[in-house]
């Protein structure tokens, strides 16, 4: 016959084997997880810690024209402040819309929203540029995005955007054409 202590002994005996067992999950949890981290770094650094652009004195080479001929992607330009090197580089956004917006003002001021595509979670916005002749109004919207083709980023499109002062020198009736990153649109001033 069992006898009450012998079951609380027995009980006691199995929440200690319990306990002992959840302390050498945790143990080898975090050995793994350690080790996975090691690993990483390890492979990382392999793929961009050798590359010229990295080292001091280093430079940084355009992308071969087979990436260029794949992708449609124009050649790099280092961006940073003063000859500083940088794992970035300036390319010409996906413009998802651009409105051309009046504001109620004497002399009307002209104003363009512009929404462009980021095609991953690494590119960044990359600022505008306008210029006018004429009659043409060129916006060139960019993006940054990593120079080294291996790097890994999520692939979450997303949409930011821009509105762009055109100021109030347009003459009243007139037609002027808006090219933004090669998308053009109409803006007739009032």
């Amino acid at each position: 016959m069992w006898s009450s202590v012998c079951i609380r002994e027995r009980i006691a005996r199995g929440q200690n084997w319990g306990r002992t067992m959840t302390r050498w999950f945790i143990a080898i949890a975090i050995l793994a997880v350690a080790l996975a981290t090691a690993v990483a770094a390890t492979v990382f650094a392999g793929i961009g810690g050798t590359r010229p652009s990295d080292r001091p004195g280093g430079t940084l080479l355009p992308p071969s024209s087979d990436q260029q001929a794949g992708h449609g992607l124009s050649p790099a330009v280092p961006v940073g402040p003063s000859g500083e090197q940088s794992n970035m580089v300036k390319r010409p956004a996906p413009i998802e819309d651009i409105a051309v917006l009046v504001q109620e003002s004497f002399p009307p001021q002209y104003s363009l929203t512009v929404r462009y595509g980021l095609p991953n979670g690494c590119a960044k916005p990359g600022g505008y540029d306008v210029e006018r002749q004429g009659e043409t109004i060129a916006v060139t919207v960019s993006m940054l995005v990593p120079s080294d083709p291996i790097v890994m980023c999520t692939q979450i499109y997303r949409i930011a955007a821009y509105n762009i002062s055109l100021g109030n020198d347009f003459t009243s009736g007139q037609s002027y054409t808006v090219v933004v990153n090669g998308k053009t649109k109409t803006l007739t001033a009032q």
